[in-house]
């Protein structure tokens, strides 16, 4: 006779694309049970009420249009037109639509690269705290992570500059760095790396000649600059004789403009693009500085410490993404395990699960007595089912679980109950590891396939 799935609960099975589940379309802000918690943890009450809705909209965005946006623009990363009909040079970056869309919402509608430096955005009369951006951060790069590096970038250019940029430089730049209309914006950059300076910066070999006027030339290669087109990105170069100013305290610090004040490109081309592994829908490239204008952050000889700022800041924001990225990932599994059927229920509603190098099955937790136990040694393959004592943390495994996670005797399996135990901050599944002491085989495929024998009182 033919069984119906238990309580009911399904009215047909799921076929063909219908069985996959698809996250698409979910609103992550409200998929996170813990997000709410943290956002009003770390935000004063005010903002926090203030913002909840654009966490509701931004959530239900990067659940959808973002996502679909991020899919395309990743499909379709920018190009570089080196020179134009007539062969003058223009060092042109083209970026898919989708990718535009993007960079509109964040800079514009969100304002993220200029919430923390003035007031205005997203209807806050005061500068944000920091809290404040990497909450929607944490949102926007469940969707599209690429386009958090630039708006980062323009957001720590901003700080640096205020930091330890000349009064009027910063009433020069900031107001562009900051801008809430797409066609005013300057968005930022940051070019260090050379081909013999990365990680040692002290090779930095770009030089800089200062003018009468006391701006500097700037003339060397940038190995790897992302965001290359950037309106002005802050730029390392050797500033004092290497004889007597040797490794970093000859490096200073420079902003330096896409196009001078008269509107006239700056003296610098974009080389090439790099063909990269992520991060694919925001373009970096290389940079050959020929005589480009820039002028002095700071203190000459300081470079490296002042970038420091932009530096760590950036990094801070890297830390924030990737949390982002564990948490899509996180609701991604819990979306599968929830809608994904097998044997007539939901995965989530299986008794347990057990994961060994990347692979994952569900499975049956059987706690024997000592008697028990001994009888089943009789359909032992390998090991020892004497190991298997009470607090020990050793368990059997049937022989087509251990095929299916590719577990030998002497690994360690880890069991996974999706119910786990409440905290405040919603249910975290508990997560427990044992070594396979002993692979046993009964000779039917449900008992060899699902089944880990452990003693009663561990089971317990």
């Amino acid at each position: 006779m033919q069984m119906s799935p238990p309580g009911g609960m399904f009215e047909r099975t799921r076929t063909g694309a219908d069985a996959v589940p698809d996250a698409r379309g979910i609103n992550l802000y409200q998929a996170d049970s813990m997000a709410r918690a943290l956002f009003g943890l770390y935000l004063p009450e005010p903002l926090f009420a203030h913002l909840s809705p654009h966490f509701e909209r931004l959530g239900q965005l990067a659940g959808g249009r973002l996502d679909e946006l991020a899919s395309i623009a990743d499909k379709h990363p920018p190009t570089l037109s080196v020179r134009g009909r007539r062969g003058n040079d223009e060092s042109r970056i083209d970026k898919h639509p989708a990718y535009v869309e993007m960079e509109r919402l964040a800079f514009c509608d969100l304002g993220l690269a200029a919430m923390s430096h003035r007031g205005g955005v997203l209807g806050w009369p005061e500068p944000m705290p920091p809290a404040a951006k990497y909450a929607l951060t944490y949102l926007l790069v469940q969707a599209e992570f690429g386009l958090c590096c630039p708006v980062s970038m323009t957001d720590s250019l901003a700080r640096t500059l205020r930091r330890y940029g000349d009064p009027e430089l910063v009433e020069r730049c900031l107001p562009l760095l900051t801008a809430l209309d797409f066609d005013a914006l300057h968005q930022g950059a940051m070019f260090m790396t050379e081909q013999g300076a990365g990680s040692d910066v002290a090779g930095t070999a770009t030089l800089a000649q200062e003018r009468p006027d006391h701006s500097f030339a700037l003339h060397g290669d940038k190995w790897f600059c992302s965001n290359p087109d950037a309106g002005f990105a802050m730029v390392l170069a050797r500033s004092e004789p290497p004889d007597t100013h040797p490794g970093l305290k000859g490096v200073s610090l420079f902003v330096l403009p896409r196009h001078l004040p008269d509107g006239t490109p700056n003296s610098y081309r974009i080389l090439r693009l790099k063909d990269k592994l992520g991060t694919r829908s925001m373009a970096s490239g290389e940079i050959r500085l020929e005589g480009a204008t820039a002028w002095l952050v700071g203190e000459r000889g300081r470079g490296f410490q002042q970038m420091a700022d932009m530096v760590n800041n950036s990094r801070l924001s890297n830390g924030v993404r990737a949390a982002g990225l564990m948490r899509r990932a996180l609701t991604e599994a819990m979306h599968i395990a929830r809608e994904r059927v097998a044997f007539g229920r939901p995965l989530i509603e299986q008794p347990l699960l057990a994961t060994f190098n990347g692979r994952v099955e569900a499975i049956l937790v059987r706690g024997n007595t000592n008697a028990d136990l001994k009888r089943l040694s009789a359909k032992r393959l390998a090991g020892n089912f004497g190991l298997l004592r009470a607090g020990s943390t050793n368990v059997a495994i049937g022989s087509r679980l251990a095929e299916s996670l590719g577990a030998q005797l002497g690994d360690t399996i880890t069991i996974i109950n999706p119910q786990g135990r409440a905290t405040p901050f919603g249910t975290v599944p508990r997560q427990i590891g044992y070594r396979v002491a002993a692979i046993f085989e009964i000779g039917v495929y449900d008992y060899d396939q699902a089944y880990v024998v452990m003693p009663i009182a561990d089971a317990q």
